[in-house]
């Protein structure tokens, strides 16, 4: 973000999970209320208010690419490259830009964006219209066609905007530790045990994203949490008779637990 002068800097990095009993997208406009930005995401219809509401759609080109990967992949051996295999040479172009701008301010990779990936996004995009009508639209390759196609206007967004990632990466990089370790868990136990679990999850990864090992600062942090000047003022609330005092260490200390 821009400081006084406008001039770029980094922020500390964060990571936020929420438990929910289903996934609806309600659950993802109570979180954001009534902020209004890019929200990075891909086509799931929960999300589509959120767009009629003023939300700006990032799409993820990570999630158009794995759809070609995917044919290349289950493609038998020896067979003949195809289309899917031309969609991937144009994402690993794209990708090559990004590579190129990755530790770049926001300015910096907007310009690179609009001096090279835009002609090569167009290029991409008269391809996929071009070869759309040959292409039988209910097997995997009509649908990833479909798919990237029908989502054009938000895969570009990051070509238009610097502080854009091309793709979500990092929140998938996230959320992979729960998907692997879900049937290991199987329950949550309660959905108090699964809110409990999505503020670990998020201290965890927060850790993770700053590059501190989360172990090491867990143990710091309850450690030290019990003469922290915040929890001392509360309790010297709760002392004298002040029950919204009361109420906020409740809280934090349920929190803890």
């Amino acid at each position: 973000m821009p400081d006084d002068q406008q001039r770029w800097r980094r922020v500390a990095p964060a990571a936020l999970y929420d438990f929910t009993t289903d996934g609806s997208g309600e659950h993802a406009r109570r979180m954001l209320g009534a902020w209004r930005g890019f929200l990075q995401a891909d086509d799931f219809s929960g999300y589509a208010q959120s767009w009629r509401d003023g939300m700006t759609h990032a799409a993820c080109l990570v999630h158009a690419r794995r759809r070609f990967a995917k044919i290349v992949k289950d493609a038998p051996k020896g067979s003949p490259p195809g289309l899917a295999h031309e969609a991937l040479r144009f994402f690993a172009e794209i990708y090559r830009i990004e590579s190129d701008i990755r530790d770049a301010d926001p300015d910096r990779r907007f310009e690179q964006r609009q001096l090279r990936t835009k002609p090569l996004m167009k290029d991409l995009h008269d391809w996929l219209a071009g070869h759309a009508p040959t292409v039988l639209p209910k097997p995997p390759l009509g649908e990833a066609f479909g798919y990237a196609l029908s989502n054009w206007t938000a895969l570009n967004t990051f070509v238009e905007h610097g502080i854009v990632e091309a793709d979500n990466n990092i929140s998938e990089r996230a959320l992979k530790p729960v998907a692997l370790s879900r049937k290991n868990w199987l329950f949550a136990g309660s959905e108090r045990g699964g809110q409990a679990a999505a503020v670990a999850f998020s201290l965890i990864e927060t850790a993770r994203l700053n590059g501190i090992e989360p172990y090491a600062y867990l143990r710091d942090v309850l450690q030290r949490i019990n003469g922290h000047l915040q929890l001392r003022a509360l309790r010297r609330r709760d002392h004298s008779g002040d029950t919204a005092g009361q109420s906020a260490t409740g809280k934090l200390l349920r929190a803890r637990a």
